[in-house]
């Protein structure tokens, strides 16, 4: 079983490698964006009403919960029971043992062990500008070819031309759907009925499988932004099922995001919280 898939697309004979879907040791997944831009990552917590489906460009019509920026490649971590978080080298992720407390940006979302094809997506990711992302020649693909795309008919006019991935995560029990000779899944979906998604196989023990679909759209980009990538994910209801709270990485990040933003990036300081959280912990359990 491959410990990944490469996102692709095809155009105009070439193949660009978007975003990379690895799986966690738990049985959970990650989502890392294939960009070659060096600028900064915005990472933040955003508030969507419960009835509405975002499509993300470089504007955010959602309140932000809370803001953060890194220079390091983020990755949206979903693990099994349903915590999601920002991870990846050099980022503060995880939690402390003494508190409990998330030592960067955490939600709770989705249990993968109770999986339902309810119509929902598990994350949206947004790309445009293909040529600044990763191209040459890889093991592992899942490539969407033209055929397999839905086109959004409603965002042809204006803005930037853009490919919005959804993925849902699919019990099992629905692999009988599947045509093992495209991978494609072809049980109509309960909000979009009949649409093409892709399928990315998951390791044989876990409950569910994860299939993509691809739409051609349109986005709202700054003037300068002529390439870029959004990943939404671990999406989780509020106390008050009115609103939805999820995750959401943007790169290249336009200067009005990164004004009062955190660092997220691991510095001295938190080496230093980690060894007296493992030490109170430790104390703590001697008189347990």
């Amino acid at each position: 079983m491959p410990k990944g898939y490469y996102i692709s697309l095809r155009s105009h004979g070439l193949v660009f490698h978007l975003f990379y879907i690895g799986f966690l040791s738990d049985g959970g997944y990650f989502i890392k964006g294939l960009t070659s831009i060096t600028d900064p990552y915005f990472v933040g917590k955003v508030e969507v009403p419960a009835s509405v489906l975002q499509t993300f460009g470089t504007e955010i019509h959602a309140p932000v919960k809370s803001s953060w920026q890194t220079m390091n490649v983020p990755k949206l971590s979903h693990h099994i029971d349903g915590n999601a978080q920002v991870s990846g080298f050099g980022i503060r992720s995880g939690f402390y043992r003494l508190t409990g407390k998330p030592k960067g940006i955490h939600v709770r979302s989705i249990d993968l062990r109770r999986p339902s094809y309810d119509g929902g997506p598990i994350f949206a990711i947004t790309a445009w500008g293909l040529e600044k992302f990763l191209q040459g020649r890889k093991k592992n693909l899942i490539i969407f070819e033209q055929k397999f795309m839905y086109e959004d008919k409603l965002s042809k006019k204006g803005g930037r031309l853009a490919y919005r991935f959804e993925g849902f995560y699919v019990p099992k029990i629905y692999e009988r759907y599947i045509d093992v000779s495209n991978g494609l899944f072809m049980l109509p979906h309960p909000n979009y009925k009949k649409m093409p998604t892709l399928v990315v196989p998951t390791p044989k023990q876990l409950p569910g499988f994860l299939a993509i679909s691809c739409t051609e759209s349109r986005i709202v980009a700054e003037p300068m932004v002529d390439h870029g990538i959004t990943i939404g994910g671990g999406f989780g209801m509020t106390r008050n099922n009115t609103a939805m709270e999820q995750i959401l990485i943007i790169n290249p990040a336009i200067r009005a995001f990164l004004d009062g933003a955190e660092i997220l990036d691991f510095g001295g300081w938190d080496r230093f919280l980690s060894k007296l959280d493992s030490t109170a912990t430790k104390i703590r359990n001697l008189f347990m």
